[in-house]
C-alpha cells in the first residue's frame, strides 16, 4: 500500500511540474496553415477569416505574458490573446509556436504604442518620443502551442 500511495504521489508531481504546450484553445481544423507573407500580401482575402501561422517567437511581455512577437522569415506580427482569455510563460522567447486565430490591421494609438514599448523595457526617453499612432497588423490568437 505504502508503495502504490509512493507511486500515486510521484505520477502526480510530474504532471503538476509538466510543461505545459498549449495554451487557449487550439482548433485546427477550422484554421488553415498560412505563410504570414501571404497574409500579408493578401490581406482582404484573410481579413476575418480564422488561420493557422508558425513561427519563432522574437519578444515576450514581461509584465504578464499578454503578448509575444512572431516572426517567420523577414515578416514579424504582435501576437495578442482574444479577450485576454490565457497567456504565456514569459520564457517563450526564441521558441517555435503554432498560433490559431485571426489578422487584424489597425491603427494602434499612441497609448498602446508607449504600453507595449514599456512591457518591453525600453527606456522612458524612448517611449516618451512617441506622438502619433501607425497602422500595424496584430493577430489575435484563439489558441498558441509550442511546436
Amino acid at each position: 500500500m505504502k508503495k502504490f500511495l509512493f507511486l500515486a504521489i510521484l505520477a502526480s508531481a510530474s504532471l503538476v511540474f509538466a510543461e505545459t504546450k498549449t495554451f487557449g484553445k487550439m482548433d485546427p481544423m477550422t484554421a488553415p496553415m498560412t505563410k504570414m507573407a501571404d497574409i500579408f500580401k493578401s490581406y482582404d482575402k484573410y481579413k476575418g477569416q480564422p488561420v493557422a501561422m508558425t513561427g519563432s517567437v522574437k519578444k515576450v511581455c514581461q509584465m504578464s505574458g499578454c503578448w509575444f512577437e512572431l516572426a517567420d522569415g523577414k515578416e514579424a506580427v504582435r501576437i495578442t490573446m482574444k479577450d485576454y482569455g490565457f497567456t504565456v510563460p514569459k520564457d517563450l522567447l526564441n521558441k517555435s509556436v503554432k498560433v490559431v486565430g485571426v489578422m487584424e490591421q489597425k491603427e494602434m494609438p499612441v497609448k498602446a504604442i508607449k504600453h507595449y514599448m514599456k512591457d518591453e523595457g525600453r527606456p522612458q526617453a524612448e517611449i516618451d518620443k512617441v506622438t502619433e499612432p501607425k497602422q500595424t497588423f496584430e493577430f489575435v490568437a484563439t489558441g498558441v502551442e509550442m511546436i
